[in-house]
């Protein structure tokens, strides 16, 4: 999935007027044609300006709707990997000001600070992660970066960044614990996310 964001119409508009405004302009940021991706949008959370889209190959939807029928589920939701650490980052009352970075298995995957426009990306593991977000944040390079790291794997994290807890975010918790939490932050950011109706 590839994410974008797109100026909000005018809230004079109406349906089905106002969807149509915005899948013209949607379909003119992805490069291939309309029909062949589903696109979705929300309003930015900090920015009531502009409207996150959110495009999808129709056919790799289908796959994993497939599928998730298959297994006997029925999502009422797809969203990609950046928007469920945001999630799970927003709901720890961690600082809006960190850029996000998680460990996957073979790569980095980045977001933006929450208090910025929406941005992500992967980093190789062979590449310097902190020279890659300087490169993200060229205003930032003289600058230490402020990091908040989350691993899927159990090992010693980069200097300079900053552990958190993805258990700040909950009330309650039933044992027994995962003993590596820290691998669930992406699950969690969709289990929490906010309901878009």
């Amino acid at each position: 999935a590839i994410q974008q964001t797109i100026p909000a119409p005018d809230k004079r508009l109406r349906e089905p007027t106002r969807s149509e405004f915005i899948q013209l302009n949607a379909a003119k940021q992805f490069p291939l044609q309309s029909q062949a991706l589903a696109l979705d949008y929300r309003d930015e959370v900090e920015n009531n300006t502009e409207l996150l889209v959110t495009a999808a190959r129709q056919q790799e939807i289908q796959c994993w709707q497939h599928c998730l029928q298959n297994a006997g589920l029925s999502p009422d939701v797809i969203d990609i990997a950046p928007c469920a650490l945001r999630y799970m980052a927003a709901a720890s009352g961690l600082s809006t000001e960190h850029i996000l970075v998680h460990r996957l298995e073979s790569e980095w995957l980045w977001a933006s600070p929450l208090n910025t426009p929406f941005r992500y990306g992967l980093i190789p593991l062979t590449e310097d992660i902190f020279e890659q977000l300087r490169h993200a944040y060229p205003a930032k390079r003289d600058q230490a970066l402020k990091i908040y790291h989350s691993s899927i794997i159990d090992e010693q994290p980069p200097a300079n960044t900053i552990i958190w807890s993805l258990f700040s975010a909950f009330k309650q918790f039933q044992p027994p614990l995962p003993a590596l939490p820290m691998a669930f932050t992406l699950a969690g950011g969709l289990a929490i996310r906010i309901a878009d109706y």
